[in-house]
């Protein structure tokens, strides 16, 4: 390796090239299609909508501004791209002279003799003013390689960035659809209890008539007390999904606003597109993909150090004994002069190539982080697409038992008036529709969670209309060696 790199040195002394190697994109594992994709999958995405076009709920539309607005995880996100973009300027300015002036005063006593001789002294005023200025020249790149690994860790930033923001608009959006579905767990259990009510007032009239008994009378009312404990418990937790949404969108806890109930939600197309989209989508591959560049770059950083920089330095000023003739200098002399330094490591060599092997190993590190979030990302997209078709069959086939429950419950209750069904079989027939009830809402909810983690699976929903970064701006912001 150490011999390698020596050779590098030796093709960087003929050549005059930046050392180090150019970056190119790891192979990964790609498949034509995504697993569990629908047939004929082409290259359009669900990803390719923003959210504002994603979601049909005004309301959610609401909340996802207004977390875009007020989160402070994005404020901190966005600073810290400011930051980034500052060091990524500085390392370009390297690449220029550096331009300093300088100003001197000084008075000087210098006795011929001891002072106690009594003999006078010598004072002297000396006043000095220079511009001085120096260039690094960048035979072997290493500055441009410093600004080429500055200019990847920036947007690398910009990428963190829009994580942020795809994840709280995710998250923003899997809240409400759970508070939703709480909505609907609520007014069901109502429903259920008012039903169970009834039930009772009709086990308790059978009873004062000699027609019932005692003990279907204790039962009903049991059923009634077991809803009646739920309905706390529900609010409770709507009041905490409450909260977590609020604290996602910055703001002190309060009631949320609500579109349509849950199931009356629009769910749109699911095209999952190609699996190459995601290298240039998914924020997170994309980060890493820009910290394997950085890391590149530094290899070239520490290639360049195992040779001697070039300096050029110059100054031109004037020097006088009064202030008065500064500017004309009758009585005062000029400065000049210009030099070169060629500074070659003698001592310490070995550390400088520890230095570089250490910046290949950091390259390889990032490679294969990279290669492994790409799988990952293809996991994720497999796992939400898997998600996505089960909760939509699940939710057929709840709905179609809750209607067949509801039918038999409702017979089942026909003939218990007319004394041909016991009070066993109505309180069951109650109990299963509940039940299936209640497995139908949460399907529902899961199927609109589950095109949400779609969604973020394949790097949608950072675009945001409130505060635009394009591409060009990011492109403009890009240090160029």
């Amino acid at each position: 390796m150490r011999t390698g790199a020596l050779v590098c040195v030796s093709c960087a002394l003929v050549s005059g090239c930046a050392v180090g190697p150019n970056y190119v994109r790891p192979e990964v594992p790609l498949t034509e299609a995504f697993r569990d994709a629908p047939e004929g999958a082409t290259a359009a995405s669900i990803a390719d909508l923003p959210w504002w076009e994603l979601f049909h709920d005004d309301a959610l539309r609401a909340l996802i501004e207004e977390a875009l607005e007020g989160s402070g995880d994005l404020r901190a996100a966005t600073e810290r791209v400011a930051a980034a973009r500052a060091r990524a300027h500085a390392a370009r300015d390297a690449l220029l002279p550096s331009l300093t002036i300088q100003a001197l005063a000084q008075r000087q006593r210098i006795p011929f003799v001891p002072t106690f001789s009594g003999l006078p002294t010598l004072t002297t005023n000396e006043f000095t003013a220079s511009i001085n200025v120096s260039w690094e020249l960048d035979v072997w790149g290493a500055i441009r390689r410093a600004a080429e690994a500055a200019s990847a860790d920036y947007l690398a930033v910009v990428e963190q960035k829009r994580g942020v923001i795809l994840i709280l608009v995710a998250d923003v959006a899997q809240a409400y659809v759970e508070l939703l579905e709480l909505d609907a767990l609520y007014d069901l259990n109502e429903e259920t209890l008012r039903s169970r009510r009834e039930l009772l007032a009709l086990y308790t009239a059978q009873m004062t008539e000699g027609t019932g008994t005692m003990v279907q009378t204790a039962n009903a009312e049991s059923l009634v007390y077991q809803v009646e404990a739920l309905l706390p418990q529900l609010r409770a937790q709507l009041a905490q999904k409450e909260n977590q949404i609020t604290t996602l969108l910055g703001r002190p806890p309060g009631p949320i606003p609500r579109g349509p109930p849950l199931d009356l939600a629009e769910l749109p197309e699911v095209p999952p597109g190609l699996p190459a989209t995601l290298l240039a989508r998914r924020p997170d591959v994309m980060t890493l993909e820009q910290n394997l560049r950085s890391a590149m770059a530094q290899i070239g950083v520490a290639d360049a150090a195992l040779l001697p920089p070039i300096n050029l330095t110059g100054l031109a000023g004037l020097l006088t004994p009064e202030i008065s003739t500064f500017f004309h200098g009758s009585q005062g002399e000029w400065l000049y002069g210009a030099s070169t330094s060629w500074l070659a490591p003698v001592l310490g060599g070995d550390s400088l190539l520890d230095n570089r092997d250490a910046a290949i190993a950091t390259a390889n590190a990032a490679a294969a982080s990279y290669r492994q979030a790409v799988v990952q990302a293809l996991a994720d997209v497999a796992d939400a697409l898997a998600g996505i078709q089960s909760a939509r069959e699940v939710a057929e086939r709840l709905s179609l038992q809750v209607d067949a429950l509801k039918t038999q419950t409702r017979l089942t209750m026909d003939q218990y008036r007319v004394g041909t069904a016991s009070y066993v079989e109505v309180n069951l027939a109650v109990t299963n529709l509940l039940s299936a009830q209640i497995a139908l809402v949460q399907a529902r909810a899961q199927r609109s969670i589950s095109v949400i983690q779609l969604y973020r699976a394949l790097g949608g929903g950072w675009a945001n209309p409130l505060r635009p970064e394009s591409s060009q701006e990011i492109e403009d912001s890009r240090p160029r060696p």
